[in-house]
């Protein structure tokens, strides 16, 4: 009786972390610093009513947890700390920001897991990553009904490549992709002959997703989810079996799509919309039917399992074909196009797909490399790749990101940042496959989910800019929480009144700081609408303000500037830039302005020496180029 009383606060908490998911998926990923830091504030307000309220056990935490925990926390303080070295401490702010938006989904994470909720979240985050899918999918078959939002009006390939609602093929792929070790789990350890149909059923569309969106990091991530959940789980045949039927429908799904060029390549033109509704008919069919094959397959009685030594050929098997296979690919020339700079690359989907350059990530990581070595200790300072990346990088690309998470974190904060990150991520991800190998003391199946989607999201990170998609990077946190955070025992107690005090205190700190930026930013927004309207005392005062909330930022005194020069105050706009440009005089956009303005009031010496900065910051942009 208490059990099925329990069930619709579990089915109310399993469509509250959906939800969330879903939400957060739908605001371009929160990818945006309103978003990104309005969450902070959110998760970070939660701490602290828990802890003010007396809702954090006194022992919910095994050691594991507390140290990620402490890592991370480090890796934060030393991102503040280089606001001190980098070249602009408002990117460096911003960076630390983020470090302690998931430093507290971590925490929540893990507190939830140890309390014996880690299962119930994961099949929140399951449902919640598909329901995505499903919604990004409606976007290509029925765009009337869905959106597909403005990034096509920037970016040309955005057309053909599925990127709604997170505004980034790749990140919509990687993210859909962390889902399937999650659902695998719900499919091998359920007993619910429904169940395990339904959490198998969607595999065909997450890999329709990943095709749509001509994402190879997509796929990465869901064949490295795929085969870390079949080698952590107790239950590998049962793994196989779903994995088996998965990858059929999967690729029924994908010969499907190919079979339909118009809908993959050109979805808004009629031709595309013609083929819309026949291609997500024949979807539905064959995520029906997979979940329909696998549910019948497990339905089958099996009296004993197969012989160990089946297993074990298998798998000598599958290295022996791979590596067959990868020395018939020629690897080395494989590795050198890997490198080579193209002057165009595919535009199709399936173009891209099979193709196997770089697309420019080779030099971004070479360019990390280098600015590790020209500071290897604290590197250039949280924020600080994409000046660096302008200045030196060996191509002419337009990026701030360098395309991995490790190599950025080793160029920007050095051998002690990637130390204390990759400390935390480490620790946490053979912490969650411990966990998983185990096959006493708890649900290893459940345990072997988490610890796959964690090592898929932790692949993602190392081959794209997950760790600034936010919605990427909450899911991550949220399986590394609870990989660290499951403990046997049973939580008992509060934590005692100082120990409340502290963490309320700790919260509030960070509530202050996740705020700053989102205030000064609507400041920002303040003054740039005053300026439409013509209102340019509300524009001085909305700056001002931008400017006290932020001293150490460009931003408000970049806008001050504009404000002065909109209203013909040429020299109070050189003042404003003036003190810009002490707060990031990395910026060759903050000298591209003084040269205009020292134009403006008509010191050529002046412009020209503006302009040789800027020129010198980003040599390789097409703006700056010298006429001939």
């Amino acid at each position: 009786m208490q059990s099925r009383s329990l069930q619709p606060i579990r089915v109310v908490a399993v469509s509250l972390v959906a939800a969330t998911v879903l939400l957060l998926a739908l605001d371009g990923g929160a990818f945006s610093l309103p978003t990104r830091t309005a969450l902070g504030i959110a998760v970070w307000w939660a701490i602290f009513l828990a802890a003010l309220l007396g809702l954090v056990p006194a022992r919910p935490l095994p050691w594991t947890a507390l140290a990620t925990g402490g890592l991370l926390a480090g890796f934060a303080v030393w991102t503040g700390l280089s606001m001190t070295w980098a070249p602009s401490p408002e990117k460096a702010f911003l960076e630390l920001d983020r470090v302690l938006l998931y430093l507290g989904i971590f925490l929540l994470a893990a507190v939830l897991g140890a309390g014996g909720r880690a299962r119930l979240v994961s099949r929140g985050l399951a449902l919640g990553v598909v329901a995505v899918g499903v919604v990004a999918l409606v976007s290509r078959f029925a765009p009337h009904l869905v959106s597909p939002g403005p990034l096509a009006d920037t970016i040309p390939s955005a057309t053909s490549r599925l990127s709604f609602p997170v505004d980034y093929w790749n990140g919509l792929a990687m993210l859909v992709g962390l889902a399937v070790p999650l659902l695998l789990a719900t499919a091998v350890m359920t007993g619910s002959v429904v169940v395990r149909s339904l959490a198998v059923a969607p595999l065909p569309a997450i890999a329709a997703v990943s095709y749509l969106a001509s994402s190879r990091g997509g796929f990465i991530v869901t064949v490295m989810g795929l085969l870390l959940f079949v080698a952590l789980t107790d239950r590998r045949w049962s793994a196989v079996i779903a994995s088996a039927v998965g990858t059929a429908g999967s690729v029924a799904a994908i010969l499907m799509l190919a079979d339909r060029p118009a809908i993959v390549e050109t979805p808004l033109a009629p031709a595309g919309r013609a083929e819309a509704g026949t291609a997500a008919f024949f979807l539905i069919a064959i995520c029906a039917l997979t979940g329909l094959a696998y549910g019948l397959l497990r339905a089958i009685p099996v009296r004993r399992p197969p012989p160990a030594a089946l297993g074990w050929g298998a798998v000598v098997l599958a290295v022996t074909l791979a590596a067959a296979g990868a020395v018939s690919a020629r690897p080395v020339e494989r590795f050198e196009e890997f490198r080579r700079v193209r002057e165009s690359y595919p535009t199709t989907v399936e173009g891209h797909l099979l193709n196997v350059s770089s697309t420019g990530r080779w030099q971004q990581w070479e360019a990390a490399v280098d600015q590790f070595r020209s500071e290897p200790l604290h590197g250039g300072g949280a924020g600080s790749w994409g000046a660096f990346w302008l200045q030196h990088g060996q191509i002419r690309s337009f990026v701030s990101e360098a395309h991995s998470l490790y190599l950025e974190v080793l160029g920007e904060l050095g051998a002690v940042g990637l130390v204390l990150l990759g400390g935390a991520l480490g620790l946490g991800l053979a912490t969650g496959i411990a966990r998983a190998l185990q096959t006493t003391g708890g649900p290893p199946t459940a345990a072997a989910g988490v610890a796959a989607a964690l090592g898929a999201f932790l692949t993602g990170a190392a081959i794209d800019w997950m760790w600034e998609l936010t919605i990427v990077s909450v899911v991550g946190f949220v399986c590394l929480g609870l990989a660290t955070g499951y403990s046997d025992a049973r939580p008992g107690g509060r934590l005692s009144t100082r120990n409340r005090s502290i963490l309320a205190a700790v919260a509030l700190v960070v509530v202050a700081l996740q705020a700053i930026p989102l205030l000064a930013n609507a400041q920002l927004r303040k003054s740039e609408r005053a300026v439409s309207r013509g209102d340019i005392a509300s524009a001085v005062r909305a700056a001002d303000a931008a400017s006290r909330i932020q001293p150490w930022a460009a931003s408000p005194h970049l806008q001050l500037a504009l404000v002065a020069e909109t209203a013909g105050r040429v020299p109070r706009a050189q003042r404003h830039l003036s003190e810009a440009l002490t707060h990031d005089s990395a910026d060759w956009r903050l000298w591209l302005v003084a040269t205009r303005l020292h134009v403006k009031r008509g010191d050529i010496a002046a412009a020209e020496e503006a302009l040789a900065r800027a020129r010198r910051l980003n040599p390789r942009s097409a703006l700056l180029v010298p006429a001939d």
